[in-house]
């Protein structure tokens, strides 16, 4: 049932990524140079694309070495069926919900100040110019597809097939799954903790709510769209609030625009 590569990989994601976040996570000095250095921003921005279609690709590997398909990993949809359509729905509306907040957010001044100050601790990691947001772009992408077919697609599926024997992607009606979502989610989370505490925390109740997409449908595509998306919002809401709080700056004589 399970390779080597399988426990080196189910290891190094819900082990060592979460350890090396929350170190990365609690260099002061390396969070002041991102935040003020664009060059090492979008150094960064590339290297974590990279390593994570690396490891996107040795979970691929590690599934054609077990002699499994795509459907494994929640990659082939059984056909059109009532829990992937309902899947598809939610993701939509979330969608929907999260474009209707970013507007009132952002027709709001107080709303727009709290929302940047809320994301303080992912600030140093967020675009701000608009190559970084073409970045920006790419690294949504990237982490929308690689993160859920490592974690969802394959870390949940690993701690599944503890319990059932077999590597497949989930079941509403196996208790098991939901034990393993919690987990996977959780891992999900602690993998953000370079962004704080705080972010990592809300990283897992999204993550969960990613989770419970993938178990309702048995389909990895609802969760990867509406994570694409959720990242893409999230840059787009962060440069539109800044930039609205410096045009209001500028109004008012308190700052001069870079050329």
């Amino acid at each position: 049932m399970f390779t080597l590569a399988d426990h080196l990989l189910a290891v190094a994601v819900g082990v060592v990524l979460p350890v090396l976040s929350a170190k990365g996570g609690a260099d002061p000095a390396m969070r002041m140079a991102l935040a003020t250095d664009p060059e090492l921003r979008r150094a960064v921005v590339q290297q974590s694309a990279a390593t994570q279609w690396l490891v996107t690709g040795l979970v691929l590997g590690a599934t054609w070495l077990r002699g499994a398909d795509a459907n494994a990993l929640g990659l082939s949809p059984r056909g059109v069926e009532p829990g992937l359509a309902f899947a598809f729905l939610i993701a939509l509306a979330a969608a929907l919900v999260l474009v209707l907040r970013g507007r009132f957010i952002l027709a709001d001044p107080w709303r727009r100040q709290r929302t940047l100050a809320q994301s303080a601790a992912a600030a140093p990691f967020l675009p701000r110019t608009p190559r970084e947001e073409a970045g920006w772009i790419w690294l949504s992408i990237t982490a929308g597809f690689c993160e859920e077919i490592i974690f969802r697609g394959f870390l949940l599926a690993y701690a599944l097939a503890w319990a059932t024997g077999e590597f497949a992607p989930p079941s509403p009606d196996q208790p098991a799954a939901w034990a393993a979502a919690v987990f996977v989610s959780l891992a999900f989370g602690a993998s953000h903790l370079y962004q704080g505490k705080r972010e990592a925390a809300k990283v897992v109740v999204f993550g969960s709510s990613l989770s419970v997409l993938y178990v309702l449908s048995g389909s990895i595509w609802p969760s990867i769209l509406l994570h694409i998306f959720v990242d893409l919002h999230e840059g787009w809401l962060w440069t539109k609030a800044l930039r609205a709080e410096a045009d209001e700056l500028i109004e008012a004589g308190l700052h001069t625009p870079r050329e």
